[in-house]
């Protein structure tokens, strides 16, 4: 059947739709911009400051275009940088013009570039090997003097307050009077105890180092939290201490238990599990737990080595650096036992638990135990092995004997840092001795690149001998810890890098105290003062420090910046400076990874303006970079001679401090 009348609809209404398409008016093109406004108008800027600035489009019709895009350009980059955003940062003295594009039509304005207001600039008058402590916000004019000469501004924040999100911003600004040289790794500048710095690094790779650094920080974090659980819970003492019956070694020695019932958990409340004896000597038991020994035993031929190890290096230098290991449960021995509780990221623990009677902690072993990772021990056997089980004996051998002297006071442990710095120190000491027995440096002598290439590399390729692994260990640990920014000595800061480590800047700092206040070029001869900062007659912390050096430790503080800056180069030695270690081309070993392969030599200035020359002179600049607590920056200035100086201006929350040294 047919159907005109559907026809007829289906045709009106595409002609209805025809008819609409030719009638649809254009879009509205909207206002024209005729013209753009920049403000603010004529700005003024110092050299390193910044300036904001903002663009308005301006309409045909009398009002403003928003939502258009806007192009910055500055006439004369070299004057003043403009970002995207219109943020000016002025470059050096003169002027420039700021234009500002929107739907192809431009605005300007000129921006001066001042000098910074430091008309009153207070002169540096230094010669070399001097220094001088500063305000930070106090205008300094480093004169020009000769070509050559050369100083070491240190950026500094002496604050003992552990925060780690304490990380403001710290920023230094140059304005050359005369012409400035970036000297953050001058081969010309720095003249080494062993003369020029290396021709080139040895082949070896620190990566295993970095992955102990990353165990060690867990440790600590796990040290603490365990500490603080047991005060928490038990009070710091002395009530519920087990009586310390004797030293070791002042009786002939049984032979332990082939089983003991211990409790690993780290708590007062855990039930003891049994424990297999693997070897033993006179003074360590070493016993694996039970049910672990059946997935991952650990191998006599490793815990020898722990044996051996702890016999000859760990066992006389204990004493004499800290006191005497107690013997509470009265066996004569250190017992050494795997803790699966303490999973993949604790290398090692002593539990403050164990040090009480039963009747304060009822499942502690009251006595002296020292719980390891099995996976570290197994890391001695093979091809390759990881001697890190060795030095961490004497590391957590001083942790037993400072917690007992510390209970014995009724107080708690000493800052993270500075326990685990002087813990450092043990297995540090304990290495240094394996080395000289050896056939390395002496006690008390320096140790430089030339001794440990000739140690790690007797052999080819290159690698680490169990004698000297602590202390290549702290060597790498302490490179990242000064080379990195944000760096701190009492904390691991917010945006820090990831192997950052108080266990480097406590042994860094103690390293320092020991050569400086013990006279360690006498072999041990530092041992006193470790002892005395330990005693349980001594106050605790940073208080035993001040009493035991006779400075404050704002003053350590800045002690140690200036034998950093000052430490092996061209200038005379500080009064307190490092003597058994040449830090210069001692942290030059290593080829990689590229963090334990800094540019420039310690103590790593970050002054510099060109990536591909780190002595690229300059006439103004600035640098920024976060500062955390008790952190410091170093930065290198070289003179060519020419002009009057350079001014210089720090900018840092408080507590801040400059130091300007002058090396030559």
């Amino acid at each position: 059947m047919n159907h005109p009348r559907h026809a007829l609809v289906v045709a009106l209404v595409f002609a209805a739709s025809c008819g609409g398409a030719e009638s649809t008016p254009p879009p509205d093109p909207g206002p024209t911009i005729t013209s753009v406004t920049v403000s603010p108008a004529s700005p003024v800027v110092e050299i390193g400051s910044t300036q904001q600035m903002s663009a308005i489009a301006n309409s045909s019709t009398g009002g403003s275009v928003s939502g258009q895009t806007v192009s910055w350009t500055s006439s004369d980059q070299d004057v003043a940088s403009i970002t995207s955003g219109g943020l000016v940062t002025g470059v050096t003295e003169g002027t420039s013009t700021i234009t500002a594009t929107v739907g192809g039509v431009a605005g300007s304005q000129v921006i001066t570039v001042e000098l910074a207001d430091c008309e009153q600039a207070t002169p540096v008058s230094l010669a070399a090997g001097e220094f001088q402590a500063y305000e930070a916000g106090e205008c300094l004019l480093l004169p020009s003097g000769s070509a050559g000469d050369y100083y070491r501004v240190v950026i500094t924040r002496p604050t003992s307050i552990e925060n780690p999100s304490d990380v403001p911003n710290a920023t230094l600004t140059v304005t050359g009077i005369g012409t400035l040289q970036s000297a953050a790794a001058p081969a010309s500048a720095v003249a080494t105890a062993e003369g020029a710095p290396l021709a080139g690094f040895p082949e070896i790779d620190g990566t295993r180092l970095l992955e102990n650094d990353a165990l060690k920080e867990s440790t600590a974090r796990f040290h603490m939290t365990m500490l603080e659980r047991e005060m928490r819970e038990r009070g710091p003492g002395p009530d519920g201490i087990a009586p310390n019956r004797a030293s070791f070694g002042l009786r002939l020695m049984a032979d332990p238990p082939d089983r003991l019932e211990i409790s690993s958990e780290f708590s007062c409340s855990a039930t003891p599990v049994p424990q297999a004896l693997i070897n033993f000597n006179d003074d360590l038991a070493i016993y694996q737990d039970s049910t672990e020994r059946s997935a991952k035993p650990i191998s006599q031929t490793a815990t020898q080595e722990m044996l051996d190890y702890y016999t000859a290096y760990v066992r006389d230098m204990v004493p004499q650096y800290w006191g005497d290991v107690s013997d509470i449960d009265g066996n004569g021995r250190i017992i050494v036992t795997t803790a699966p509780s303490l999973g993949d990221s604790v290398a090692a623990a002593v539990f403050t638990g164990d040090l009480r009677t039963n009747g304060t902690c009822a499942s502690g072993n009251v006595g002296e135990v020292i719980f390891f990772n099995a996976d570290l021990i197994l890391g001695m056997d093979g091809a390759d092995p990881d001697w890190t089980p060795l030095s961490t004996l004497a590391h957590e051998t001083k942790h037993l004997v400072s917690i007992r002297k510390r209970f014995d006071a009724g107080t708690g442990l000493p800052p993270l840092w500075i326990e685990e710095g002087m813990a450092e120190i043990a297995s540090t000491m304990s290495s240094r001795i394996a080395w000289a027995t050896t056939g390395g440096p002496a006690l008390g002598t320096q140790v430089t690149s030339t001794n440990l290439i000739a140690t790690l590399c007797a052999t080819d390729p290159c690698g680490f001998t169990k004698e000297i692994f602590g202390l290549v260990d702290a060597l790498a640990n302490t490179i990242v810890w000064s080379s990195t920014q944000p760096n701190s000595l009492i904390t691991n800061p917010d945006g820090a890098s990831e192997f950052h480590s108080i266990y480097a800047s406590g042994w860094h700092f103690h390293r320092f105290l020991g050569d400086a206040y013990g006279n360690a070029s006498t072999p041990m001869g530092d041992a006193g003062l470790f002892k005395n900062l330990v005693a349980s007659t001594s106050p605790l912390g940073i208080a035993a420090l001040e009493q035991f050096t006779g400075r404050t430790y704002e003053e350590l503080f800045q002690e140690l910046a200036v034998a950093m800056a000052l430490h092996n180069n061209s200038a005379p030695a500080p009064t307190r400076s490092f003597t058994t270690y040449d830090f210069t081309t001692a942290m030059r070993i290593f080829s990689a990874p590229a963090v334990l392969a800094p540019e420039g030599l310690y103590p790593w200035p970050v002054t510099t303006v060109s990536d591909d020359d780190l002595s690229a002179g300059f006439t103004n600049a600035t640098f920024e970079g976060p500062m955390g607590p008790s952190g410091m920056r170093f930065h290198d200035f070289e003179s060519n001679g020419s002009g009057t100086g350079a001014q210089i201006e720090v900018s840092l929350a408080e507590p801040a401090e400059v130091l300007v040294v002058r090396i030559r």
